[in-house]
């Protein structure tokens, strides 16, 4: 048979021939396919293929679209397409285990069982790429699969971590830690994650996972722990050898971070991501991660929660400083500032006056050291730069609306785009906030909130406090204060907290803008679609393409504008503050720049009615007045 195939599904599916990926075609085709490749050398009838792809819901037209889409599959297996073999019984797929990333995975872990060494669980975990299995792939055989994988993946974890060594600890727990979220009444990951808490010394974070374990099943389940479990929890209570909190001749290692924020959650993907580089996965490489997003948008928080999370990998400590790149209460420290701080911080009786002899004397001090660093709030690359150290023993977390391209090209650092929370994520931090009766009393309201302060971490931490600290107020009370879009961000502000203000927050980015990319910034909420090319940029700036593109990078850098290919959008919050801002604007000015995005597209303005034309004084600028699907592909 000539030809080789291979699949990989332990992440997003995919399929090579000779090497070279091949395309599968639509969602129900690829389903086809895992069907076929989970069952692999076996025949699969014509009517366990539609069970398996579409269930019990299958319409009459099913096994008519199984018979396209394997056609469509041949199609795509060109020269191998003989290993899909049909016959008077079904179809089977030709598929030796070791070219499928599933089987070599199930193979492995039956292999490490059988033997029971630390090296046979590291191999039958090196697979596991941290996807999804099978991701976006519909149908229930493919669901059940995923869940199977997913509890084999998580079972050889657990194994893996009872036959740690103490060495190995600190990573181990920062992996389980991750798993806690997906899998909250998982007791066996709760038990091994008790015991390797314990056995570094961090025995009250143990009895906590307990807690918070048993609160857990009796609330949500209305059981309690199991004898194994409540086991355990008594052995760690009888254990009184907890460790030393201090080092070897007494010195105490920067134990700086922040206090973890207990509303955190959700980033599960984010917080891997944090993990795997602090590890050096996927490859060596220098362990540097940039945290980058708009204001508000929980870049601290997910570096406080991932630093506490790491914290045990690096013996040496944690240092932590805050660059306030955008903090408008105090000025930027100066590198030569910043890194007196950090010197101080680690030790130094002296710093240098000269400014290169400081960074000299800063990376000599980290060049034998595990430590982790956390760089907050930073302006720009170029105010992280000399803060680096120059090894790869430490791990870096940089945080920063701006998104520090210098840093990625010049130091390999990779980057994790912070967006908005999903809808069960927001709902849970609005139940943490709020509490779960109030939630559960006014549950249209709660998604209201959740999209109306745009599920930003920020935005509905001021709308919780809103509605606990306000005598007699609902949900909903608060849902009608912030429908009204020009009051919006009045509402998502605290009177005895200028800082606890989304308004606040986005303004400071705004203050770091040219004089020319304000202006942009301003005719952007004058705009009324949803997103929009460079092109139209271009003609509602009134400049000429390539200006109009830096302009639009330049925001899209500091996190004021988003982009998905060739066009640009804004968050919700970001949009109503352009629109508060374009207020500013001269009714004229704001006229023109509508009228030559209309001219660009030849949209007549007897298209758009006499009410567009009226000479707008309040904050609502003109082009809020023109229905906005006029511009939904501009």
């Amino acid at each position: 048979m000539d030809g080789r195939l291979r699949a990989e599904g332990l992440g997003p599916l995919s399929a090579f021939v000779d090497g070279d990926e091949i395309d599968l075609g639509p969602p129900k085709q690829r389903a086809v396919f895992v069907v076929l490749a989970l069952c692999a050398g076996a025949t699969v009838s014509r009517g366990q293929l539609v069970d398996r792809v579409w269930g019990e819901s299958a319409p009459a037209t099913a096994a008519g679209s199984a018979h396209t889409y394997l056609s469509g599959l041949r199609r795509a297996l060109g020269p191998v397409q003989d290993r899909l073999v049909s016959s008077p019984a079904g179809y089977s797929l030709l598929l030796e285990r070791e070219m499928f990333d599933v089987t070599v995975a199930e193979d492995l872990a039956g292999r490490a069982r059988a033997s029971g060494t630390l090296v046979g669980y590291e191999r039958a975990l090196a697979p596991w790429t941290g996807g999804v299995p099978f991701a976006g792939v519909p149908g229930p055989f493919v669901a059940q699969a995923r869940v199977r994988l997913d509890e084999l993946r998580l079972r050889l974890l657990v194994e893996y971590a009872e036959r740690a060594r103490p060495g190995m600890l600190p990573e181990v727990i920062g992996r389980l830690l991750v798993e806690v979220p997906a899998h909250p009444f998982d007791e066996r990951l709760c038990g091994v994650l008790m015991t390797a808490l314990h056995r570094i010394g961090r025995t009250a974070e143990a009895l906590t996972q307990y807690e918070d374990l048993r609160r857990r099943l009796a609330i949500d389940l209305g059981i309690s722990p199991s004898q194994a479990t409540q086991a355990s929890y008594a052995e760690i209570l009888a254990d009184d050898h907890h460790g030393s909190v201090w080092p070897p001749g007494g010195t105490i290692r920067p134990a700086q971070l922040p206090h973890d924020n207990d509303a955190f959650v959700g980033r599960t993907a984010e917080l891997l991501t944090l993990m795997r580089s602090s590890a050096g996965r996927p490859a060596p490489r220098r362990r540097i991660v940039m945290i980058v997003g708009v204001g508000g948008i929980g870049k601290t928080a997910l570096a406080v929660r991932g630093g506490h999370m790491l914290r045990d990998s690096y013996p040496d400590g944690q240092v932590y400083i805050n660059l306030r790149g955008f903090d408008p209460s105090h000025p930027a420290p100066t590198p030569r500032a910043a890194l007196h701080q950090l010197l101080t911080s680690i030790g130094a009786r002296h710093a240098p006056d000269g400014h290169e002899e400081r960074v000299a004397l800063w990376r000599s001090m980290l060049a034998d050291k595990r430590m982790l660093l956390v760089l907050d709030n930073a302006a720009s690359a170029d105010q992280v730069e000399d803060l680096l150290p120059g090894g790869d023993t430490c791990f870096v977390i940089v945080t920063s609306r701006d998104r520090l391209s210098g840093l990625a090209v010049r130091h390999a650092a990779r980057r994790i785009s912070l967006g908005a929370l999903s809808e069960k994520e927001s709902l849970t931090l609005l139940n943490t906030l709020v509490g779960e009766d109030r939630v559960r009393a006014e549950p249209e309201s709660a998604r209201l909130i959740t999209a109306l302060c745009d599920r930003s971490p920020l935005a509905l931490q001021i709308a919780a406090e809103q509605v606990v600290s306000t005598v007699g107020a609902g949900i909903g009370d608060l849902v009608a204060k912030l429908e009204n879009v020009r009051h919006r961000l009045d509402t998502l502000q605290l009177a005895d907290d200028a800082f606890c203000s989304v308004r606040a927050v986005l303004s400071w980015s705004f203050a770091a803008l040219g004089e020319d990319a304000a202006r942009a910034f301003r005719l952007l909420g004058v705009f009324p679609g949803p997103n929009l090319t460079r092109h139209t940029a271009a003609a509602l700036f009134g400049l000429g393409l390539q200006q109009a593109s830096v302009l639009l990078n330049k925001l899209y850098a500091v996190s004021l504008l988003e982009r998905n290919d060739d066009r640009f959008t804004m968050h919700a919050l970001v949009r109503v503050y352009a629109l508060e801002l374009a207020g500013e604007l001269a009714p004229d000015e704001r006229l023109d720049a509508l009228a030559r995005v209309l001219s660009r597209h030849r949209i007549a303005l007897s298209r758009i009615g006499d009410g567009m034309v009226g000479r707008a004084t309040s904050i609502e600028p003109l082009g809020q007045r023109i229905p906005p699907i006029l511009f939904a592909d501009l």
